[in-house]
């Protein structure tokens, strides 16, 4: 297995190789802590931000967003609205909103009606996620700021 870093993506030409040396790669002992380096890249760290949270989606559903991986759902947020995918971003954090209202004893009278509307969100929610439309935003964004960083090296 590979470590990751600036220099190894770099190297990279193409898009898709490039995601996928990332998913292999960022779970391996030389990368543990990876999303925590504050020297990668913008769009080295947006898709390594997004490939774990597909992966933890990939392995508890929507209750990715309820466990303790839920302190990540700033930087989550942030990467889907850098790669144009605005929907998902705003999905998240209405679901999260809620949820935490809930969690936090703040219900108000109408509870009954958050929890519908939470699985309202939850559902259009996991319909996006498992399209994988995403990705062609993802992709766009790599191309466009990787030939940016490059310019300024």
């Amino acid at each position: 297995m590979a470590k990751i870093t600036n220099k190894t993506i770099s190297e990279i030409k193409n898009v898709q190789e490039m995601l996928d040396f990332l998913e292999i790669n960022m779970y391996e002992d030389e990368n543990i802590g990876i999303l925590d380096n504050n020297n990668l890249y913008e769009y080295i760290k947006v898709s390594l931000q997004i490939l774990d949270f597909q992966t933890n989606y990939e392995m508890d559903g929507i209750l990715t967003l309820y466990s303790d991986y839920n302190f990540h759902i700033a930087h989550i947020v942030e990467s889907f609205e850098k790669t144009n995918n605005g929907e998902i971003a705003n999905l998240l954090k209405k679901i999260v909103g809620l949820y935490e209202i809930n969690i936090k004893g703040k219900e108000n009278a109408a509870g009954f009606k958050q929890e519908e509307i939470l699985g309202e969100l939850e559902k259009k929610l996991m319909e996006m996620l498992d399209e994988k439309k995403y990705w062609k935003n993802v992709e766009e964004y790599i191309k466009e700021n990787k030939e940016k960083t490059l310019l300024f090296l």
